[in-house]
């Protein structure tokens, strides 16, 4: 229940704070005495983005506060609160909701002085309070809104069945997309297999080693000047170890050294050195014979050298810049492949799972499908019982199905695209009068009934939902006298169950209220400041007969204010009295 809401700085309203009651609640007021500035500010709670200019001129910023307090707090509210981790108190039973807008637009929202983002507003406080504007009424004939609202009507039978749905709608579509990017991909798999198939079988038809190129690349150079190399071997060969050529020369200039240095020690380490250089030239002269012995000489080699290398350049060309890079890419070629291979292999698995998986969004579908007709013709019969009791009794008012199964036995599995919420789409028809076409509702009602409608489903939905505040915004928007006295009961008999607070031009819905505000400008001098005022006994006649007779009261005008109160208290305790449920609160 709404307890209190403190508004600062909001347009017209200066400060405010009302403490509202349980029941039914009425605001009335003067066209522009400020009452749809009020329902901004609540609007202002349930996230909605601020107007330009809803700071009052001259203050800092705007601050709308709501507290809510109830004896038996609700389920899901408490489901929420503690899923978002939010500050709460099982022994107060309280939530505060806050909301500030500077003047430079900068907003922040708290609960229970926890600042949370908007979304979370959002979400919470749809369980709070449900603010019922003029234009939601223009909701009602968007199409887009008719399955929710036979969802609320029938949730308590509903939502178990929509989780189950759910559940089944997340499965099936996970391995449809599964199903359907194997399919997509298959061609272009089977073509990327056959591909690293090839080029491996070429890659391993080549016995590629590592440095091999290199080490070709050597050959060949020694191989295409091998004549050159040979000559210049011998020749060197010649010089150094010829006869009287540079070794013979050297080893008698070692005999003479040697027999020098017998006579003079100084000439040893000359001796020595010389001994040491012919030692290496000899190694040199060894090693040069062994070359020229040993150069082997393979007949078409060069040639086969020289095809191997262009083998090498084709692959270096395809899979890398170098003999290692094509191993590299071997490797991770195999890996691919059986990568490739191992998802190919799933397919039959797959297959099975979508179809699997189908079979059980199948059902659970069917299973939705069918509990929502059963509740969309419960509603219907409720809608249209209210809609006798606002004097449309021979209004119709149709919940009607498009059928969107898939097909059971389809061998391609359907898409779960637009699916998502069922297996249907609801659009509501109505018909006015008997002899007018059954219609969409959009398409068919006037102003007067579009309103009466509206309440006539809020009144059907409110039996159905767990206790909460409902704010009317001129739900009597088009109609009057023994239609807005109507609706003054219809209100009476929903604040049995939920807080009502209703913005009203109807003195007849007015004559209802259990506790009656008045909504005032105060002009004082440059400033102008709107008060809400709750009205006595006879205040509150004072304001029914402003209401019906305008800005002359007379005599009549208070008679039949009193009149109009007198009877409402009779009905309402006559319906106390009686206390008997109606067809909408027996629905679930």
């Amino acid at each position: 229940m709404l307890v209190r809401l403190d508004i600062q700085s909001i347009a017209v309203i200066e400060s405010l704070t009302v403490m509202f009651e349980p029941g039914f609640n009425v605001i009335t007021g003067e066209s522009g005495a400020g009452k749809s500035v009020l329902l901004e500010a609540i609007a202002l709670l349930q996230g909605e983005r601020a107007p330009l200019g809803i700071v009052r001129h001259g203050a800092k910023k705007a601050v709308v506060e709501a507290m809510f307090t109830w004896d038996h707090v609700p389920g899901s509210l408490l489901d929420v609160v503690r899923r978002l981790d939010l500050p709460y108190s099982d022994e107060d039973r309280l939530l505060l909701v806050r909301r500030e807008i500077t003047d430079q637009g900068r907003s922040s929202a708290k609960l229970n002085g926890k600042i949370v983002p908007l979304a979370v507003l959002r979400e919470v406080v749809p369980l709070l309070f449900r603010l019922n504007r003029q234009h939601s009424v223009y909701q009602l004939v968007d199409a887009k809104n008719h399955l929710f609202w036979i969802d609320q009507y029938g949730q308590s039978v509903l939502n178990p069945l929509k989780e189950m749905y759910q559940e089944a709608f997340e499965t099936y579509r996970a391995a449809y997309e599964r199903w359907q990017n194997l399919t997509e991909r298959r061609e272009k798999t089977l073509s990327e297999k056959r591909y690293l198939e090839e080029a491996l079988q070429e890659i391993d038809q080549a016995a590629l080693q590592p440095e091999e190129e290199a080490r070709l690349k050597k050959e060949r150079e020694r191989l295409r000047y091998r004549e050159r190399i040979l000559k210049n071997l011998s020749q060197a060969y010649q010089v150094l170890s010829g006869e009287h050529q540079a070794l013979d020369r050297l080893r008698v200039a070692r005999a003479l050294l040697q027999e020098a240095s017998g006579w003079d020690e100084d000439l040893g380490d000359v001796f020595e050195r010389l001994e040491t250089l012919i030692d290496g030239l000899e190694e040199v002269s060894y090693r040069l014979r062994d070359a020229i012995e040993e150069e082997p000489y393979e007949e078409g080699r060069l040639d086969r050298i020289e095809k191997r290398l262009i083998v090498i350049d084709r692959l270096k060309i395809k899979y890398g810049d170098t003999v290692e890079a094509i191993l590299k890419f071997r490797d991770k070629a195999y890996e691919t492949l059986t990568a490739l291979e191992e998802t190919l292999s799933q397919e039959p698995s797959i297959q099975k799972e979508l179809e699997a998986a189908f079979q059980s969004f199948y059902r659970a579908g069917r299973a939705l499908s069918e509990a929502r007709r059963t509740c969309a013709k419960k509603l219907q019969d409720a809608v249209t019982g209210r809609l006798g009791d606002l004097y449309l009794g021979h209004a119709k008012f149709e919940a009607v199905f498009s059928d969107r199964t898939p097909d059971e036995h389809d061998a391609k599995a359907p898409s779960p695209g637009g699916l998502k919420d069922g297996f249907e789409q609801v659009v509501f028809y109505f018909q006015a009068n008997p002899g007018d076409e059954l219609r969409p509702l959009a398409e068919v009602a006037s102003g007067g009934e579009l309103s009466r409608v509206a309440l006539a489903l809020s009144a059907a939905l409110a039996h159905t939902e767990e206790p909460m505040c409902l704010i009317f915004d001129e739900i009597d928007t088009g109609v009057g006298g023994k239609i807005g006295e109507a609706i003054g009961k219809l209100l009476t008999e929903i604040s049995r169950r939920h807080q009502v607070i209703s913005v009203t031009h109807l003195p007849q819905v007015a004559a209802f209220a259990d506790l009656q505000w008045l909504m005032q400008k105060n002009q004082d001098g440059a400033e102008t400041v709107a008060l809400l005022t709750p009205l006595d006994e006879s205040s509150r006649v004072q304001e029914l007969a402003r209401m019906l007779g305008g800005a002359k009261l007379t005599a009549t005008a208070h008679e039949h204010a009193r009149a109009l109160i007198a009877q409402a208290r009779e009905h309402k305790k006559s319906a106390m009295t009686s206390n008997v449920m109606t067809p909408d609160e027996r629905v679930n």
